[in-house]
């Protein structure tokens, strides 16, 4: 599972990934450019 591990450290590591992933589906849903 070392790549699980892996994959979990950088959403703790790099937490700026999961806002960028919810930017993206806000943006989607409002149609509008978001950073």
């Amino acid at each position: 599972d070392f790549a699980l591990s892996g994959l979990l450290g950088e959403v703790l590591v790099r937490p700026n990934t999961v806002f960028y992933m919810r930017g993206v589906e806000e943006e989607k849903e409002d149609g509008e450019m978001r950073e």
